[in-house]
């Protein structure tokens, strides 16, 4: 599996590269001729930050975000959590770990790793969901607000037949290993699709979850409501 690696917009797309042989996918690979890399401890895994001559210099117009986006060194702060393959070996390159900046804690004070998490949620409740944003900081639990595959929903004969169907999916994928931080206890379906002009959907066309948080706030509080929404879908044996 030659050819994988890692870059952003601002790194011009590129920045590390798999140059070598592998059999696993997630590879960011090392960095290519003039980047440097740094990694800076996060918890368990450290931020991937870079420099090099292909990394922007600045956010046109926009001081203050340019500010925030580079660190006291100048290597730009991308967001993503990284791992070496084997800390013993650093050419056998670094893995990707995560969105830092997608993670929040619950009430409790458990983090969530909220990009893995959602990755894995979708998978669990195809063919109806097309994409989710889990949800929320600060809550007691996890919720998420999903849109659906309308045409999976159709040929499952109606709204009564993929409610039932997503709360079983659902409750499976609640029952494997695991805490607080991923169990996913309720889904709302959303009626308008992500908004590019709100911010939903960034310049690389993926969701802004945070932005999604932010501009659907009524629909969060619907999530959480007490006692339940009725178009919340909550998983088999839940509340």
């Amino acid at each position: 599996m030659p050819g994988c690696g890692w870059g952003m917009t601002e790194t011009t797309s590129t920045g590390l590269m798999v140059y070598w042989n592998v059999d696993r996918a997630g590879l960011l690979g090392l960095p290519q001729p003039g980047m440097i890399a740094k990694l800076v401890p996060a918890g368990d895994r450290y931020e991937l930050r870079v420099k090099g001559p292909n990394v922007m210099p600045r956010y046109y117009g926009n001081p203050e975000a340019t500010a925030q986006a580079f660190d006291e060194e100048g290597f730009f702060r991308t967001g993503d959590a990284a791992r070496w393959v084997d800390e013993s070996r650093p050419e056998a390159g670094i893995v990707f770990a995560g969105r830092l900046s997608e993670e929040f804690k619950l009430a409790s004070g458990t983090w969530v790793r909220a990009t893995t998490l959602r990755t894995q949620l979708i998978d669990a409740l195809q063919p109806y969901v097309r994409d989710l944003v889990i949800a929320a900081p600060d809550r007691p639990w996890l919720g998420a607000l999903v849109w659906l595959d309308a045409t999976a929903c159709a040929e499952a004969g109606g709204p009564e037949a993929w409610q039932s169907a997503l709360a079983r999916l659902l409750a499976a994928f609640n029952g494997r290993p695991g805490g607080s931080s991923t169990r996913v206890l309720r889904l709302l379906p959303l009626e308008t699709p992500p908004s590019p002009d709100a911010g939903e959907v960034t310049d690389k066309r993926s969701i802004n979850a945070r932005r999604v948080l932010e501009h659907r706030a009524p629909d969060v509080a619907r999530l959480y409501a007490e006692p339940a929404d009725g178009r919340v879908i909550a998983a088999e044996g839940s509340r």
